[in-house]
């Protein structure tokens, strides 16, 4: 079973637990190197001990969450659930792939019948649900950074957002989003980062950048930096760069 804790938002590497024990209700930090770093947000307190909880923690300790219900952008008071992906079962797993590839239907998009990613798989989910349980939207979030100037910026990349037909219109995408950028900002990143269509994220905070450039191979092997334009929202008061930007790896 995977153990999970809260990173420092100030993004350093010395991560801590940061727990809040059912009983006392007071908050204490446990060091542990070993297990994974995730910085979480999300709409509720869930229990460790959904996710298993470390041997050294107590038994009835909870997750410290954000609560994106309640967060001022949210603005239908929509619920955004948090999926850590290691905590993807094989149920959950066909759930999120039937979804994607109901949303997604070029033939490239065949790659979602056998895996809940496009290129590469991301650490963090965001998903709504129906009144049945059932997903209906789902965001993923690939922990990135670019480079640009001499200087290297965290990046929190967006990815496979969808929502199901019979469910669109109705702000979800949005919702999502709020409770992605808080998220981002809350965890140290400097920009959020997505490849898609401008008249849907504009109304989140989103622009358009056209100097953006990531790894393409050629059919014959050659690597190359490919230009593409990308949708920004700056989350640390630093301005997107106006030089050339590189995404190191493939586009997301």
């Amino acid at each position: 079973m995977p153990r999970y804790l809260t990173r420092n938002c100030d993004g350093s590497t010395n991560a801590k637990y940061e727990i809040l024990n059912s009983k006392s209700e007071t908050s204490t930090n446990h060091q542990s190197p070993s297990v994974q770093n995730l910085c979480v947000c999300s709409d509720a307190v869930r229990r460790f001990s959904m996710l298993g909880v470390p041997p050294n923690m107590p038994s009835r300790a909870h997750y410290k969450l954000w609560n994106c219900t309640d967060s001022p952008m949210n603005k239908n008071k929509t619920k955004v659930e948090y999926l850590p992906d290691a905590s993807v079962d094989a149920a959950l797993d066909a759930e999120i792939r039937r979804l994607l590839t109901t949303c997604f239907t070029k033939p490239q998009d065949a790659v979602f019948k056998d895996r809940r990613y496009f290129v590469e798989p991301y650490p963090h989910r965001w998903v709504i649900r129906d009144a049945r349980s059932a997903i209906i939207a789902h965001a993923g979030v690939h922990e990135k950074a670019v480079e640009a100037d001499g200087r290297r910026f965290r990046v929190g990349g967006l990815a496979e957002v969808c929502v199901h037909p019979n469910y669109r219109g109705r702000g979800l995408v949005k919702a999502m989003v709020a409770c992605i950028d808080e998220w981002l900002i809350a965890c140290g990143y400097d920009f959020a980062l997505l490849f898609g269509e401008p008249y849907i994220y504009q109304s989140s905070g989103y622009v358009l950048v056209n100097n953006l450039v990531y790894d393409e191979v050629t059919p014959a092997g050659e690597k190359y930096k490919a230009p593409e334009p990308a949708m920004v929202k700056e989350l640390a008061g630093i301005p997107w760069p106006t030089t050339q930007v590189y995404l190191p790896g493939p586009k997301f």
